[in-house]
């Protein structure tokens, strides 16, 4: 079983059946702005003060606090936004009205309100490519991959993330287990991006569920170069050098695994598989042991054939 982690703002799950590998992807990956700036609230605030009706201020300084996850007083902005809606001073067809009201309802998980609201946006504004982009990543959530499709496909026309876009495609592509188009789309990320270290992860381990693991590993280390330190890519390494026979070096990595993400279940399960290759029986029981008191429910079926095998261990010699 392949386990598929989304470290990014909406945390979900996926597996994914594969014989060969037991590797991990790194998925969408949604980066929020750094609205800091005390000297432009100030500012936006006074506006607002000066005149209740300044709805452009009120809209700014509800995205503002929605990135900060200030939502008491994005709320507040947001409402007297829709006063100045209500009374006729926002057009009935404002696309930016629409969109900061899907982000406020789509950073407090009220998912199907957010979606509602970004296919206002959209209506309004069909170039609205950050509305596209939420849009897809929501419908990831219930797992409508046709659809998250569509939505990228529509946000890479207008984006001026177009690198960050085909990352999210490829994404895509991997869930729909459409390997070869996945890669091309990971490809075009990293000839548009300065620097994609999630896109060589996922690279390297497309080239591996296919068999390549040269290629695999050569991604994994052109990953690391970049600069990126994730549990995923230490687990990944861990994994072709444990395909190749190389124990030490595979249980060093899970170890590193472990130091970035000491939850990190699956390299539990791996270095107690390690350690019972290797006739270390004490250390693979304890990783054993580790896992079956750690793993999430995706792995109930992992689970299963651990218990049984602690079941052999622990039963005390005759």
């Amino acid at each position: 079983m392949m386990t598929i982690f989304l470290p990014s703002c909406h945390l979900y799950s996926f597996t994914a059946d594969n014989n060969k590998m037991k590797l991990l992807l790194i998925l969408l990956i949604i980066i929020a702005g750094g609205y800091d700036d005390p000297a432009l609230i100030s500012k936006l605030e006074k506006q607002v003060a000066d005149n209740p009706d300044a709805w452009q201020s009120c809209l700014e300084l509800a995205e503002i606090f929605i990135e900060q996850e200030n939502f008491k007083e994005a709320r507040k902005y947001l409402l007297q936004a829709q006063e100045s809606y209500k009374t006729g001073k926002i057009d009935t067809c404002s696309a930016r009205y629409f969109y900061i009201w899907g982000l406020y309802n789509d950073y407090n998980v009220n998912i199907p309100v957010a979606i509602n609201y970004y296919s206002k946006t959209i209506e309004c504004d069909s170039t609205f490519s950050e509305a596209w982009r939420n849009k897809g990543y929501l419908y990831e959530i219930f797992g409508n991959y046709d659809l998250m499709l569509i939505c990228f496909k529509h946000a890479l026309l207008s984006t001026d993330d177009s690198a960050g876009v085909y990352y999210d495609i490829g994404v895509t592509y991997d869930y729909m287990d459409s390997i070869e188009l996945a890669l091309e789309s990971y490809y075009h990320a990293i000839k548009l991006g300065e620097d994609s270290p999630q896109a060589f992860l996922n690279i390297g381990v497309d080239w591996g569920l296919t068999g390549y693991v040269d290629s695999a590993a050569f991604y994994f280390e052109k990953a690391e170069q970049a600069g990126l330190n994730s549990p995923e890519l230490f687990y990944n390494i861990g994994v072709i050098m444990s395909e190749s026979g190389a124990y030490n070096e595979a249980m060093e990595n899970f170890m590193k695994t472990l130091a970035v993400d000491p939850d990190y279940s699956p390299a539990k399960l791996q270095l107690g598989n390690i350690y019972e290759i290797m006739g270390d029986s004490g250390m693979a029981k304890v990783y054993f042991e580790e896992f079956v008191q750690t793993a999430p429910p995706i792995y109930i079926d992992d689970v299963k054939k651990i218990e049984a095998k602690l079941v052999k261990y622990n039963k005390t010699p005759k």
